[in-house]
């Protein structure tokens, strides 16, 4: 397990090019995965491509969902210095900032910041059975407005590495730097229309600097009902070397508004099986509203006792097999590799998923140690939120 100390830089990696990363920073490739809701089945080639973080992939068949997950990911060697981040303020609900007792609420591109001097002990979270973290972060993009800033609120930006599954075409999805961007108060993670099937498409995604041992990870986001991508917020296992930890919310933009193949609209929710046999646990929650006309709150609780997902800060009816046990990484990205039994696409026009905030509260030991409490604390002592 990796101090948190240790910046983390994961980015995609193709499998033609070669590893990159310093003896020092230790290289993640994600293993491709396929199973069946509640059942494995061999896993899926993805091509000459190495899947990375990517969310998962369902496949519809025969009413099941199976879904080739892979995710590549690669500690990727950097001059850039995420400062370190530490707490969160309480998730938005529906767009609406949720009001926090005994803690100032913090919307600043400074992770170091973003720690009250009264909250010190940590976070008690009421709207989550008053689960506990230590740390906290809250980046809104009305104030981060560049991939300086959001380097700096402590995140990487996919720059031409590997994005998931690739088709059977040979298409592949690959990050951009251009396909980031800030607008209206949001950053916008966008999949350019007109791309090529068969080729590289390029995409958009960002990850946390830190990695974590457990905590909830909330995305406020609009999504795009253009066609033929995967939007996503999903933690990937810090070591794929080793472990298969993945916990995945994953919305197909071919789903989101009408039924494909029998299977409802709705989002996607994935647990892979830790020990890394490919096994995954997937249920898809039809939405109560219409995502791509408001901001909504997607969220991991990656809590003691197993993950549960949520939609406004309601629960969804989650996987209940293969949580995360192992330190991961948080990632949210927009992509699309043509492929037609996952992502569809390339999409005709852009589709650009909107975030509006991120807030995480976490700890950066295993869930093992929960609760993480700092030296002279007491949950007594934490605020709650």
């Amino acid at each position: 397990m990796l101090p948190s100390t240790i910046l983390l830089f994961i980015l995609p990696l193709l499998a033609q090019a070669a590893p990159r990363g310093e003896d020092t920073i230790k290289e993640r490739a994600l293993v491709a995965k396929a199973t069946f809701s509640s059942s494995s089945v061999p896993a899926k080639s993805s091509s000459s491509i190495p899947a990375k973080s990517s969310s998962t992939v369902l496949a519809k068949s025969s009413s099941l969902l199976a879904k080739p997950s892979t995710s590549t990911v690669n500690k990727q060697s950097s001059s850039t210095n995420p400062t370190k981040s530490s707490s969160i303020v309480p998730a938005k609900s529906s767009s609406t900032t949720t009001k926090q007792s005994n803690a100032a609420t913090s919307t600043t591109s400074s992770p170091n910041s973003t720690i009250a001097a009264d909250c010190s002990c940590g976070y008690v979270l009421s709207k989550y059975n008053n689960a506990y973290f230590p740390k906290a972060l809250r980046v809104s993009f009305d104030t981060v407005k560049s991939i300086a800033d959001l380097n700096k609120a402590g995140f990487e930006v996919n720059t031409g590495w590997g994005i998931g599954t690739a088709a059977d075409d040979g298409g592949h999805a690959i990050g951009s730097t251009n396909n980031v961007g800030f607008s209206n108060g949001a950053m916008t993670l966008k999949v350019p229309g007109g791309q090529k099937k068969g080729k590289a498409i390029t995409g958009a995604e960002i990850n946390f600097a830190n990695s974590v041992g457990g905590g909830v990870f909330t995305m406020n986001a609009q999504l795009s009902a253009v066609e033929g991508t995967c939007q996503s917020i999903f933690t990937y296992t810090s070591d794929s070397s080793k472990y298969g930890d993945e916990q995945d919310v994953e919305i197909l933009s071919t789903s989101i508004l009408t039924s494909t193949n029998g299977v409802p609209p709705g989002v996607q929710l994935t647990n892979y099986d830790p020990a890394n046999t490919g096994n995954n646990d997937a249920v898809i929650d039809p939405f109560p509203n219409n995502p791509t006309t408001g901001y909504n709150d997607y969220t991991i609780g990656w809590l003691k006792g197993g993950t549960k997902y949520f939609y406004n800060a309601k629960v969804l009816n989650s996987p209940t097999k293969y949580s995360s046990i192992h330190n991961s990484l948080v990632l949210i990205n927009n992509w699309s590799s043509g492929d037609e039994s996952f992502t569809a696409g390339p999409p005709v026009k852009d589709n650009i998923l909107q975030v509006k905030s991120v807030t995480f509260y976490y700890q950066t030991q295993n869930l093992d140690a929960y609760p993480a409490l700092p030296s002279g604390c007491t949950q007594a002592k934490a605020c709650i939120v």
